[in-house]
């Protein structure tokens, strides 16, 4: 499995996978108060997991530090490392029905577990969006407030993240839902966010995973919660149109709205009245599912 620091994916960086499948990372550093951000707690990762019968499974995960950069930074990196680690080690089965879930809870529990040795600050953790990309099924986790989004190249969006609001103090930095150092493993099983999409009906697809900066970065006022995934849809429309549709082509044009977002004077005086528009980090996971493996 390969991990990128957020600075270590500045251009695109791809991989093809086999059975049709490619997929690509790129980040932009964002601005606090109008200057471009020092660090960025962003990690980005993917990588293949293979069954006890032999079936490849690729494994994407975009997560969003939360705490700093001696929090937050090393929050995401242990739950990367953790997710290579179950990817490495872990014996599953591609029959077992609970294959899924029996995955998620392991990295989640090796992660708490690296948390705990690291002696993590109080307030460091991770949100995170995650993707098991199996011969006929999509597995999305997610939880915080992480982006994720899958659709057809037509356009239809067949699922999208929710942000999860959590009570203080267990499960939240402010009102985002993150994975630390908790006493109960079963409190994040009970939080986590996981969805199912059928590659059966839907052979070819664009999964997306970012972190929360894509939705600052692509809205063009403080309610408009739907300019996200207007702006993506308008940017695989118009790369089908050239012939152009791949995952590094995706992310190019994903991260040059974002950079034209953050240097706009609107933003700039928007920025001014409300600090939700304080133009973030953004790190981008995008996914090509061409057809259905052979």
């Amino acid at each position: 499995m390969v991990i990128l620091a957020a600075d270590e994916c500045l251009s695109p960086v791809s991989f093809i996978r086999a059975g049709g499948s490619e997929v690509a990372l790129m980040t932009d550093r964002g601005e606090t108060s109008r200057v471009e951000k020092e660090s960025n707690q962003d990690r980005a990762a993917t990588g293949v997991l293979v069954t006890s019968e032999g079936v490849k499974i690729d494994v994407d995960v975009v997560c969003d530090g939360i705490g700093g950069v001696d929090g937050g930074d090393r929050a995401a990196q242990l739950f990367c490392e953790a997710v290579k680690t179950i990817i490495e080690e872990g014996v599953f089965s591609a029959r077992n029905t609970d294959f899924p879930k029996n995955f998620i809870h392991a990295v989640l529990t090796s992660a708490l577990e690296s948390y705990r040795r690291g002696e993590l600050p109080v307030d460091a953790g991770t949100t995170f969006v995650m993707t098991l990309t199996l011969p006929d099924q999509v597995y999305v986790f997610h939880l915080g407030d992480s982006r994720g989004i899958v659709m057809t190249p037509d356009g239809e969006v067949l699922w999208e993240t929710q942000d999860q609001v959590f009570p203080e103090p267990a499960y939240s930095h402010g009102r985002v839902g993150a994975v630390r150092s908790l006493s109960q493993i079963e409190d994040l099983r009970t939080l986590l966010n996981v969805h199912t999409i059928s590659r059966l009906e839907h052979p070819e697809l664009i999964i997306l995973l970012a972190t929360d900066g894509i939705t600052e970065n692509c809205q063009q006022s403080e309610d408009d919660s739907d300019g996200c995934i207007r702006e993506v849809k308008k940017l695989v429309s118009d790369l089908l149109t050239r012939d152009d549709l791949s995952s590094v082509s995706l992310c190019v044009a994903l991260m040059a709205q974002v950079r034209a977002h953050i240097s706009s004077a609107s933003v700039a005086a928007l920025a001014e009245q409300f600090t939700y528009f304080n133009p973030d980090n953004t790190t981008v996971v995008v996914r090509v599912l061409r057809s259905l493996p052979s």
